[in-house]
């Protein structure tokens, strides 16, 4: 099961990241936390919009396509919506142990 999550995050602002729980038992602690933001306010859109809120973005909702193929939809500055496109990647060593399925079966779950 995938959880993002929204917080302060300097230098980027408030930024979104991502957390990572077992489907088998998804109460337990997270397999992985994102050391990082996947997703933070762009300088870009700052200067081309006339945002009402400074260095912040936040997440509405996630998309995992059977395919692998992830879409955030996402808001910025209280101003903007957008969508940011992704892929899941197969894990490298060392890398937690949930896979692209349990990725899938989560997301997929109604």
């Amino acid at each position: 099961m995938i959880l993002s999550f929204h917080g302060d995050t300097p230098p980027w602002g408030y930024a979104v990241g991502w957390a990572a729980f077992s489907i088998k038992d998804p109460s337990g602690p997270p397999l992985y936390i994102s050391k990082q933001p996947y997703l933070f306010p762009s300088k870009n859109v700052e200067k081309l919009v006339n945002v009402q809120v400074n260095k912040v973005i936040f997440n509405s909702a996630i998309n995992v396509g059977p395919d692998g193929r992830v879409i955030t939809y996402f808001g910025e500055g209280d101003t903007v919506i957008g969508t940011a496109v992704s892929q899941l990647v197969a894990p490298r060593a060392g890398d937690p142990q949930f896979t692209y399925s349990d990725c899938i079966k989560a997301m997929m779950k109604p």
